[in-house]
């Protein structure tokens, strides 16, 4: 019984390969990624009334592309607003760098039928925000969010922190206020390189119990929670998205062949094309990382590495009470 999908609706962003965000799986990928975006009636067949009873999160992020440029992005929404349970948070993350303002207005007033949250990714103030989210303009994602939320909407200001934005934190915080959010949300990046260098902010706020081999759990298994990519593909986990990037042209995946195995002799099961996420869940592939997870290299980096540091992965910052006291209760 599936509790929480993360779903990329399309392949397709605005920010090109040639620009792609610097630690983006798209500057990463060794091919050119093909433009899909997913046939309006298989998702909405996959993610039928009986299946969005039980669901309580959906997640719209893909890992290739900008969810707001999708086709029948409205269509989608109203077929939730339609079929879903009051209980279903939708969950949209944007770049927020896409259309004009009558649009994200338009999009507000849409979403506002459902329980909802729009995060807007934006790295810092104009000229540092720009260093990691190329192409993006600071101007014209702000304008963009400040459109969505005067229509009382719930935006949020989503920071992915750095070493060269973590001290504008306080500053963003502010402004993320002032220009009508309900909240900001810090992400401390796991993804850093000699450029890309990682911040220390919150450094001293430190998780009460950290997470270790022996008490990690899967949230996939744990949760009921899998991931589907824009062509349809089902995986366990949303850090397992990058199978698809691995099979663009990278190696294989973290010296396990068994994984690529599972991968490929129960791919029919993997896909809303082909199958329902309930027998994508009873799969090989599912079955052996919820299994083996505590010795998966994917695993060990997403769920344990970042435990063990005891270090807040991210912190959410509610500029409206009645949410935070929702979100608490």
């Amino acid at each position: 019984m599936i509790k929480r999908i993360t779903l990329g609706l399309t392949t397709i962003c605005n920010l090109s390969n040639e620009t792609a965000c610097a630690l983006c799986y798209r500057a990463t990928c060794e091919k050119t990624i093909p433009r899909i975006n997913i046939d309006i009636d298989v998702i909405k067949n996959a993610l039928n009334k009986e299946v969005l009873k039980n669901l309580e999160e959906l997640i719209i992020c893909g890992s290739f592309g900008e969810p707001t440029l999708y086709p029948k992005l409205f269509e989608f929404l109203d077929h939730l607003a339609e079929n879903a349970e009051d209980k279903l948070e939708v969950v949209v993350d944007t770049n927020g760098s896409t259309h004009n303002e009558d649009w994200w207005i338009k999009f507000g007033e849409r979403i506002k039928s459902l329980n909802h949250e729009v995060r807007f990714g934006i790295d810092g103030l104009d000229g540092v925000h720009q260093i990691y989210r190329v192409g993006s303009d600071f101007e014209k994602v702000t304008q963009n969010m400040k459109a969505f939320a005067s229509t009382g909407a719930y935006a949020t200001w989503k920071f992915i922190a750095f070493k060269h934005n973590e001290h504008q934190f306080e500053e963003v915080k502010k402004m993320a206020e002032n220009f009508g959010c309900k909240k900001m949300m810090v992400i401390i990046s796991c993804f850093y390189n000699d450029e890309f260098k990682h911040s220390d902010i919150f450094i001293d706020e430190r998780i009460e119990n950290p997470i270790t081999v022996d008490n990690l759990k899967c949230k996939s298994k744990e949760e009921n929670w899998v991931s589907i990519e824009a062509d349809g593909e089902i995986m366990p986990c949303t850090h397992y998205k990058v199978l698809k990037n691995i099979m663009w042209g990278k190696d294989i995946l973290f010296d396990d062949p068994i994984l690529m195995i599972k991968l490929n002799r129960c791919k029919d099961q993997l896909n809303i094309h082909t199958a329902t996420i309930e027998e994508a869940e009873k799969s090989e592939l599912f079955q052996y990382i919820h299994h083996k997870f505590k010795k998966l290299k994917w695993c060990y980096r997403y769920c344990v590495e970042r435990g063990i540091t005891k270090t807040l992965i991210s912190k959410e910052i509610y500029f409206d009470d009645k949410i935070e006291n929702k979100k608490k209760n």
